[in-house]
C-alpha cells in the first residue's frame, strides 16, 4: 500500500484535479481488500488534462497489457481526452485514469451528488476520495466478479459509519 500511497502523493503534488476511487478509496474508508493500483476519476479540463499528461509522461506511463514494449507511446492531452479511460503501468505503479465512471458519471457529477467526501490518508494529505455510497454504486454499475466481492465490506463500513450532519 506504501506504493499506491506514494503515488497519489504524486498526483496531489502535480496539482492534479481528482477525486480518488476504487480500492485505495475503500481504503481510506476502512476497507482492508487488498488493491494493486490507483484508481482516479480527474476533471476533464483542458488545463488539467494537461498536468496529467505531463505527470503520467514524467512516470513513464505504457498501456498495461500486452502493449509490445518495442512500440512507441506516449500519453498527451489528445489521448486522454479522447479515452474514457486508461490503464497505465507506471513508474510509480498501476494507475488507471478516468474521464467517466459508470454509476457516477464525471469528475463535476461527483462533486455535485454527494459522492465526495474530503479524507485524509496515512500520508497526512487531504483529498478528494469517493463516498462510500459512491464507492457502493460504482461497484454495482462495473458489475464485475471482483466488484462483487467487495461489496459487502463497503456496504458494512457504510452501515457502520456515523451519520452526516
Amino acid at each position: 500500500m506504501s506504493r499506491l500511497l506514494a503515488a497519489v502523493e504524486a498526483l496531489v503534488s502535480a496539482d492534479i484535479s481528482f477525486i480518488l476511487i476504487g480500492g485505495v478509496a475503500a481504503a481510506a474508508h476502512g476497507a482492508v481488500r487488498q488493491t494493486d493500483d490507483v484508481d482516479i476519476l480527474y476533471e476533464a479540463t483542458s488545463a488539467n488534462r494537461e498536468r496529467l499528461a505531463a505527470f503520467l509522461t514524467t512516470h513513464e506511463a505504457r498501456p498495461k497489457d500486452d502493449y509490445p514494449p518495442e512500440l512507441p507511446f506516449g500519453v498527451d492531452a489528445r489521448l486522454l481526452k479522447a479515452s474514457e479511460s486508461l490503464t497505465l503501468t507506471t513508474t510509480l505503479g498501476i494507475i488507471d485514469v478516468f474521464a467517466a465512471i459508470p454509476g457516477i458519471g464525471t469528475y463535476e457529477d461527483a462533486l455535485a451528488q454527494d459522492a465526495v467526501v474530503g479524507i485524509a490518508l496515512g500520508t497526512g494529505i487531504e483529498m478528494l476520495v469517493l463516498s462510500l455510497d459512491g464507492l457502493i454504486r460504482a461497484k454495482e454499475a462495473a458489475n464485475r466478479p471482483k466488484d462483487h466481492l467487495a461489496l459487502p465490506e463497503l456496504r458494512a463500513l457504510r452501515d457502520l459509519a456515523p451519520p452526516r450532519a
